[in-house]
């Protein structure tokens, strides 16, 4: 399904749809995730050079998103999540047990750490039904509104700078 800013999802879906916004295509594998990509059912878009405003508009009309597989989450995954589209990120497992453990945080992304990993993963998608796909981008968004609501960022920072001052 493909879920727009306001929440609803659109559960029609003739094929499964792929975005990715490289900063960078070499840090990002781009050329990487597209050879992977030319044997799985699904449109895969790669955009670059857009306004901000534009990008955002471009995800809104996807399922899922590559961001990269460079260990660690960024803000472009976030953004993924904030918009109820499945995010896809190499996140090595340390941060992941660092993040559990440091913070109480469990990412709802799936755990990859390879362009395989995203190859095999996406090619799932396209094979499941398309409720499957809606359930997952909804998790993707409760999860980023859980736990990345401004006043609970804030919270955290406050309490940070608390420990630092004590």
């Amino acid at each position: 399904a493909i879920v727009d800013v306001n929440g609803k999802a659109d559960l029609r879906r003739a094929r499964l749809s792929v975005i990715h916004t490289p900063t960078s295509r070499e840090a990002c594998s781009t050329q990487a995730f597209l050879d992977a990509m030319r044997k799985i059912p699904a449109r895969v878009t790669v955009v670059t050079g857009r306004t901000h405003d534009e990008i955002i508009n471009l995800k809104q009309r996807h399922h899922a998103a590559f961001d990269h597989i460079r260990g660690a989450f960024s803000i472009n995954s976030l953004e993924n999540a904030a918009l109820g589209i499945v995010n896809l990120v190499g996140v090595v497992p340390e941060y992941r047990r660092y993040l559990r453990e440091r913070h109480g945080v469990t990412l709802p992304w799936p755990e990859i750490e390879t362009i395989q990993d995203v190859a095999d993963y996406i090619r799932a998608m396209a094979l499941q039904h398309h409720s499957e796909t809606a359930k997952e981008q909804e998790r993707m968004r409760t999860w980023f509104w859980d736990e990345w609501a401004p006043e609970k960022v804030a919270a955290r920072v406050a309490a940070a700078y608390r420990r630092l001052l004590a």
